[in-house]
C-alpha cells in the first residue's frame, strides 16, 4: 500500500497520471468493466422529403415571359447603341471645330487668295457657335451632330478646294495642251509617212477629238478668267482627264494597229519548184509582225500618261 501511495503521489508530482489510474477512470466513466474493447454503432432513420415551391415567385418561365425578357434586353441594346452614336458624332463633331480652327491659322498664305475675310470669318464664327451649343446639346440624336458637322466641313473644303485647283490649274493645263498638240501632230505628220497602212478617216477622227478637246479648254478657260480667285472655278482639273480621255484612247489604238499581212498567190504563175520554195520563205517572212519602234513605244506610254 505504501509502495501504490507513493507511485501515485510521485506522479501527482510531476503532473503525469499512472496508467492504472487513467484506465480505471476509462471504465468507471464508460460503465464497462476494464479490459474491454468499445464498437461504434451506427443508427439510421429515415427521412421523408416532399418537393414545394413555397417561398418562389415562379417555378418555370412562361413564353411570353421570355418573349418579354428579350424584348427588354433588346431595348437596352438599341439605348446603348444610340448613345455610344451620339457620343460618337458629338466626339466628331468637336474634333472638326478645332482641326478647322487651327488649319485656318496654319493654312492662312494658302488660303487668303482663295477667300475673303468674310468667308473666313463666317467660318470662325460658325465653329464658336457650334462649340457653344455642344454643352446643351447632350439629347440631341447623332444625326443632329452629323448634319451640323457635314454643313461645317463644307464651308471649309469649299475654300480648301479652291485653294488646291489654283495650284494643280497651270500644270494641268499645259499637260492638256501638249497631249492634244502630240495627238494632231502623229495624226497630220508622223503616221501618215511611219504608217500608211492607218485609214485617213481614222487619222481626221483623231484630229477633230483632239479640236474638240481643245475648243472646250479654250472656253472654259475664257470663263475663268472672268472669276475671281474667291469664286467657284469655271471648271476642275479632274473634268480635263475627262476630255482627254477619248483623244487618248484613240491615240492608243491607231498606235497599236499592225500593219496588215500581205500573202503573194504562188500559183499565178508557172515558176518552177525553186522559185515556188522562195516564194513560200518570203511568205513566211512576211507573216512575222514588224517590232515595234521606239517612236511608237514612245507615243503609246506618253499618251497612257495622260489618262
Amino acid at each position: 500500500v505504501d509502495r501504490v501511495k507513493c507511485g501515485v503521489f510521485a506522479d501527482a508530482a510531476t503532473g503525469e497520471a499512472a496508467p492504472e489510474a487513467n484506465a480505471s477512470d476509462a471504465a468507471n466513466a464508460t460503465g464497462a468493466a476494464p479490459g474491454k474493447v468499445l464498437k461504434k454503432k451506427t443508427h439510421k432513420r429515415t427521412l421523408t422529403v416532399t418537393p414545394s415551391t413555397a417561398g418562389l415567385r415562379q417555378w418555370a418561365p412562361r413564353r411570353s415571359d421570355v418573349a418579354d425578357a428579350f424584348d427588354r434586353l433588346a431595348a437596352i441594346a438599341a439605348a446603348e447603341k444610340e448613345r455610344r452614336a451620339r457620343e460618337g458624332a458629338k466626339n466628331d463633331l468637336e474634333a472638326a471645330i478645332y482641326r478647322v480652327r487651327n488649319a485656318l491659322d496654319d493654312r492662312a498664305k494658302e488660303i487668303e487668295p482663295v477667300s475673303t475675310k468674310k468667308q473666313r470669318e463666317e467660318i470662325s464664327s460658325t465653329s464658336r457657335e457650334l462649340e457653344d451649343w455642344l454643352y446643351e446639346a447632350d439629347a440631341e440624336p447623332a444625326a443632329t451632330f452629323n448634319d451640323k458637322r457635314t454643313a461645317f466641313e463644307a464651308l471649309w473644303n469649299a475654300v480648301v478646294g479652291r485653294a488646291e485647283e489654283l495650284a494643280a490649274r497651270p500644270k494641268a493645263i499645259e499637260k492638256f495642251r501638249k497631249a492634244l498638240a502630240l495627238a494632231k501632230k502623229n495624226a497630220t505628220e508622223v503616221w501618215p509617212d511611219e504608217r500608211p497602212w492607218l485609214e485617213q478617216e481614222d487619222l481626221d477622227a483623231l484630229v477633230k477629238k483632239a479640236d474638240d478637246a481643245g475648243a472646250w479648254l479654250d472656253d472654259q478657260e475664257k470663263a475663268q478668267k472672268k472669276l475671281k480667285n474667291h469664286d467657284e472655278p469655271a471648271f476642275r482639273v479632274a473634268e480635263l482627264n475627262a476630255k482627254l480621255k477619248p483623244t487618248v484612247v484613240l491615240a492608243a489604238r491607231l498606235n497599236a494597229k499592225k500593219k496588215p499581212v500581205v500573202v503573194e498567190d504562188v500559183n499565178a504563175t508557172n515558176a518552177t519548184d525553186v522559185n515556188a520554195t522562195d516564194g513560200n520563205a518570203t511568205d513566211a517572212n512576211a507573216t512575222e509582225p514588224e517590232p515595234e519602234s521606239e517612236e511608237d513605244a514612245k507615243v503609246t506610254e506618253e499618251m497612257k500618261d495622260e489618262l
